[in-house]
């Protein structure tokens, strides 16, 4: 059987760290999954916040990304993947 694990994962100047959001037996469900967490995070932030290399949404990968290009102020990094495994 083919499971759909929806996965974020953090890096923020103040934390970083990763979740599994849940285990779905279809793709759409977890894709819904992960555009909830996405959309969360993007109403925290300005529109322009995010640095355009570094932000992409794609089928199974959704990243928002800012380098605010300096040691004493790390990068800012969201990122939801689904990531397809087989149980038995």
């Amino acid at each position: 059987m083919i499971v759909y694990v929806a996965i974020n994962t953090w890096d923020t100047p103040d934390n970083e760290g990763s979740e599994i959001l849940g285990v779905y037996s279809n793709f759409e469900k977890a894709r819904e999954q992960i555009e909830v967490g996405a959309d969360a995070i993007r109403k925290e932030f300005d529109e322009d916040f995010w640095d355009e290399n570094m932000t992409w949404d794609e089928p199974s990968q959704i990243v928002l990304g800012r380098d605010e290009r300096g040691y004493s102020n790390p990068a800012t990094i969201y990122s939801w993947e689904i990531v397809q495994r087989e149980v038995e």
